[in-house]
């Protein structure tokens, strides 16, 4: 008999010092809250990153207002991603406040688990001590008390299993705290790298903002660019007037030749000069020819280049009916010359046959200021020279800008696509504070909870949906997804299928919802038939929604 209490006893603190080793395990889940939780300085600087952007972005929309239509798409591309970091940095605030509760709550259920246990270890004390004080007496007792002390033993044996029962019960509550615990710290650290994303969402908002900036500054030297080009136009136009007038002067000259009546000599003189001025004038035409051919490469690679070059593409149209123009009027030059050729062979052979008195001196005067005329364009036609040359390189810069402004391209539809994939992440529905009660009786929406896996009749599947800007309104299809342990699912017959990304899932029951985008509560009871088995152990319930998965929770079974 004394045996047998003593293996009582050595029973009862083996379940003790058990339950003690699980509290230790316990308090270490629940401290690793604290290293996984986001801190609210973390968010609010967030915010504060997020405003400083904003206000930048805003100072560069007034001071480049004249290229907003430049710039739309981009405008865009800032505002949309703007958006959608507010809405994220709101969602992480409430995310982190409703895992911070839940992780409260349970470590408050498993503080007053821990003092219960204090409780009972201290009756067992004192029961150990009535134990030592029975088997004291025993031994100096005789027959006729051995009944009495019997059951007083018997009375002890029966404390001891009633407490150790009330132990293997609360084990099996904290065994339930500390799987809420770990879905919670989980769901905490998920909020750490949905910190990190967003950190560098911001730091790429940033980095948009700066090349806006960028662009705004390259725009305003293109106009600057396109002024120098207009007024190198107009010099070239003038350089044409002056040319005409240069042409009519040698009209003139002819003219006086034929009236004067010079001799051969000062004809062929004035042959000579008209010959240069036609040399001249073909260098002219092969610099116009040149200049033609590098505006036909410039028009080449902005077709290569597309929509991103129309400004340059306009002047180098402008720029091409100019050098059309100008070839027309070296044609007509030509021509011109041709006949002053023609003409002057008649002035040859009419002055050879001539009477008149004309002097030298006044031909002499005339040629003296064709000469300087002829320097002066010659000088007009080296600035022109010049000014090729200054255009050429100016369209080597802006060919160099074109290609930029291709990577920008370029760039811009990698942004797109990174920005297709965030709006993907951020349309996925949340499920907060979503619980599974087992029932042992349901009236409506009404239930009785229960612990015990022979009365389960049913589970109720409570929570709320946050609000979600980014998922279209419309009509939802819920569905929920009761599985054991072992990952086995707990359905009326064969469980029906549904789509997730590919991949056909079972699911225990489904319900469609209206959803506008603003949070809304989620409600469902699934009646359990009576040849469904639900054993006793722990249960998982997952809800899915639009192909992924809104929220889990557990209960367990005795």
């Amino acid at each position: 008999m004394f045996n047998a209490m003593n293996m009582n006893f050595s029973k009862s603190l083996r379940h003790l010092l058990w339950f003690m080793v699980a509290g230790l395990s316990m308090a270490s889940v629940v401290s690793c809250r604290d290293d996984a939780s986001v801190s609210e300085a973390e968010i609010a600087a967030l915010q504060q990153r997020l405003d400083s952007i904003n206000v930048e972005y805003e100072r560069l929309r007034a001071a480049g207002s004249e290229y907003a239509g430049a710039l739309s798409s981009k405008d865009s591309m800032i505002q949309v991603q703007s958006d959608e970091i507010q809405s994220l940095i709101i969602q992480l605030r409430r995310a982190r406040a409703s895992a911070s509760q839940g992780v409260d709550a349970n470590a408050g259920a498993l503080r007053e688990k821990n003092a219960q246990i204090a409780q009972l270890r201290s009756q067992l004390d004192v029961q150990s001590k009535q134990l030592k004080k029975l088997e004291e007496a025993a031994r100096h007792a005789g027959d006729g008390t051995s009944a009495e002390m019997q059951r007083q033993i018997d009375r002890c044996r029966e404390q001891v299993s009633q407490q150790e029962r009330l132990i293997a019960d609360l084990n099996r509550q904290i065994a339930g705290l500390n799987g809420q615990i770990e879905a919670q710290t989980g769901t905490i650290s998920s909020l750490s790298g949905e910190k990190a994303a967003l950190a560098l969402q911001v730091t790429s908002l940033e980095r948009q903002v700066s090349e806006l900036g960028e662009r705004m500054a390259s725009m305003a030297q293109d106009k600057a660019d396109t002024r120098q080009l207009a007024d190198c136009q107009q010099r070239v136009s003038q350089l044409q007037g002056e040319a005409d007038q240069l042409h009519a002067q040698i009209g003139a000259l002819q003219d006086q030749i034929r009236q004067s009546g010079d001799d051969s000599r000062q004809s062929a003189a004035l042959g000579q000069q008209v010959a240069l001025l036609n040399q001249q004038v073909v260098q002219l035409q092969a610099q116009l020819e040149q200049r033609d051919a590098r505006i036909n490469g410039l028009v080449a690679q902005q077709d290569a280049a597309g929509k991103s070059g129309q400004q340059a593409a306009a002047q180098i149209a402008a720029l091409q009916q100019q050098v059309a123009q100008q070839q027309a009027d070296i044609e007509r030059l030509n021509a011109e010359v041709n006949a002053k050729e023609a003409e002057l062979k008649q002035a040859r052979s009419a002055a050879s046959k001539s009477a008149q008195t004309a002097t030298a001196a006044t031909a002499g005067k005339k040629l003296g200021e064709l000469q300087e005329l002829c320097e002066s364009y010659a000088r007009e036609i080296e600035q022109l020279r010049a000014e090729n040359a200054r255009l050429h390189s100016e369209n080597e810069q802006l060919r160099d800008e074109m290609a930029q402004v291709q990577r920008d391209a370029e760039k811009a539809l990698t942004d797109n696509s990174k920005l297709e994939q965030k709006v993907a992440l951020a349309s996925i529905l949340v499920a907060d504070g979503l619980t599974a009660t087992p029932a042992k009786s349901i009236s409506g929406n009404t239930i009785k909870p229960t612990e015990k896996a022979s009365q389960v009749v049913g589970v109720r599947i409570e929570g709320r949906l946050l609000d979600n800007n980014v998922v279209d309104p419309g009509t939802i299809t819920i569905y929920a997804r009761l599985a054991t342990a072992n990952n086995r699912i707990v359905a009326n017959g064969t469980p029906e299928d549904f789509d997730m990304q590919g991949v056909s899932m079972q699911y225990t029951l489904s319900q469609d919802i209206e959803f506008t985008g603003a949070g809304r509560k989620v409600s469902m009871v699934w009646r359990k038939l009576p040849a469904t088995e639900m054993p006793a152990g722990l249960y998982w319930l997952t809800l899915y929604a639009n192909g992924h998965e809104i929220g889990k929770t557990s209960f367990l079974l005795k």
